[in-house]
């Protein structure tokens, strides 16, 4: 169990202005220039680290239980 921790906290990403930075030049390609999300251009800035386009936004319903 400790090492499922410890491997857990060496292996996590951080979400830094570069990864961020990459993350908004995809979705700039994809959502504005319409670029196919496999296209070279795309896979470019997303792929060496395997990124992902995702997006959470807060309900602001959720938090009024």
């Amino acid at each position: 169990m400790e090492s499922d921790i410890l491997q857990h906290q060496v292996l996590a990403h951080r979400d830094t202005q570069e990864r961020q930075n990459k993350i908004a030049a995809a979705r700039q390609l994809i959502y504005e220039k319409n670029y196919v999300v496999n296209t070279l251009q795309v896979e470019a800035l997303l792929k060496e680290e395997s990124l992902v386009l995702t997006k959470v936004q807060s309900c602001g319903w959720l938090y009024n239980v």
